[in-house]
């Protein structure tokens, strides 16, 4: 392929590669905080812990994937981030790694739509999908904040629910 489509499609692969090298990036480092749980079947699930079938999602097995807080530093604390991995026992293609596109969309409820489009084309990999730092459910608990937000990105909220909310979240809301 050669002319302006062919520069558009290195452009989008430069990007999707970007995306996964950033997706590897935030796991890096990452520790189970625990033994891995049933439906942990080999060394694949070891980083995750809780690990049992996903509520709602058939062939896919839910964990938790314990992360530092601080990413580049020193700071005390983690984050469980949910995981979603497809029970393909091999995998003889590889791993997909699957990222939303946000701001601050979460990943594991979307495996379904996921799966339901590419179908066959997954045949022969293991399909990874996680809520990214500071998504999914339990990730955040502003009630106020929430509420005037719904399910907007675009809504501005007024000043004393952003407030209360970087409160209630403390400190490590820098992170």
């Amino acid at each position: 392929m050669t002319g302006p489509d062919a520069g558009d499609m290195r452009a989008r692969v430069g990007r999707v590669l970007a995306a996964a090298a950033i997706a590897l990036g935030a796991v890096s480092g990452c520790t189970a905080s625990g033994p891995a749980g049933p439906g942990a079947t080999g060394p694949d699930l070891a980083g995750l812990h809780d690990v049992r079938p996903c509520p709602g999602i058939t062939g896919f097995s839910c964990g938790m994937l314990s992360v530092r807080l601080d990413p580049f530093g020193p700071a005390p604390g983690r984050l469980s981030l949910q995981v979603a991995v497809s029970d393909v026992a091999g995998a003889p293609r590889g791993v997909l790694v699957f990222l939303t596109g946000g701001p601050g969309q979460p990943g594991v409820p979307f495996v379904p739509r996921l799966t339901g489009r590419l179908g066959p084309a997954l045949r022969g990999y293991r399909m990874v999908m996680f809520d990214q730092r500071g998504t999914g459910a339990g990730a955040l608990s502003c009630p106020a904040l929430q509420q005037q937000m719904g399910a907007s990105d675009l809504t501005v909220p007024t000043p004393a629910a952003v407030r209360s909310c970087a409160a209630a979240i403390g400190t490590s809301r820098r992170y």
